[in-house]
C-alpha cells in the first residue's frame, strides 16, 4: 500500500474494507484483485463463519497475503495466484473487490464465478464514473449506495450487482 500513516491505514484500508460487511452474505466469498488483502482479510476476520478466497494475479502479493493468513491463523481464508478471467472454481455467493476495475469489467471478468442469485459487491471511491452507475449485462441488476466509513472525510460508494435467479417453470 502507498499509505504510510498508521492512522490513515486503519481508516482507509481496514475500516473502508469493513464498510462492505453488511452486504457480504452467503457461505463462499471471493475477493478479486485482493492486493494486500483488502477487503478480504478484514472481512474474513470479521465473518469467521464464511469461507473467503483472496485472488490476485501478482504472485508476490499472494505470498504476502498467505503469510498474513498463516501468521494470524485465519482459518476461513486462502490466497490464490490467478487471473480472475482464467480462474475456474465452484461459483461463489459473493464476489467482492475494491479499487479493482470499472464495473463493466468486473462483471465481465467475474460473472462465471457468481452463483445464480449471487452478487458482486464493489467498493468504489468518492465519485462514481458513468460506467459504475449502471453497466451490467442482461440478467443482472445494479444498485449503488453511499457507505459511511468512520473517521473518513468524504463519501464512499458501494455498488451491488445481483445475478437474477432463473425461475423454473412448472412441469419442465
Amino acid at each position: 500500500t502507498a499509505i504510510r500513516d498508521p492512522r490513515d491505514m486503519v481508516i482507509k484500508q481496514l475500516l473502508d474494507s469493513l464498510a462492505a460487511g453488511p452486504d457480504i452474505s452467503g457461505d463462499r466469498v471471493l475477493d478479486v484483485g485482493t492486493g494486500g488483502g483488502f477487503p478480504g482479510l478484514p472481512l474474513a476476520i470479521a465473518k469467521p463463519n464464511q469461507t473467503f478466497v483472496l485472488l490476485d494475479a501478482s504472485a508476490k502479493k499472494v505470498r504476502f497475503v498467505q503469510r498474513v493468513i498463516d501468521e494470524l491463523a485465519i482459518n476461513n481464508a486462502s490466497a490464490i495466484h490467478a487471473r480472475v478471467e482464467d480462474y475456474v472454481e465452484m461459483p461463489f455467493d459473493v464476489v467482492t473487490c475494491r479499487a479493482f476495475a470499472s464495473l463493466s469489467d468486473i462483471v465481465a471478468w467475474t460473472q462465471h464465478l457468481v452463483t445464480e442469485g449471487g452478487k458482486i459487491v464493489a467498493l468504489k471511491g468518492q465519485t462514481l464514473s458513468s460506467d459504475d452507475s449502471g453497466a451490467h449485462p442482461e440478467g443482472w441488476h445494479a444498485e449503488q449506495r453511499q457507505v459511511v466509513v468512520p473517521l473518513l472525510t468524504g463519501d464512499r460508494h458501494l455498488v451491488t450487482v445481483r445475478r437474477h435467479q432463473v425461475s423454473k417453470k412448472a412441469g419442465l
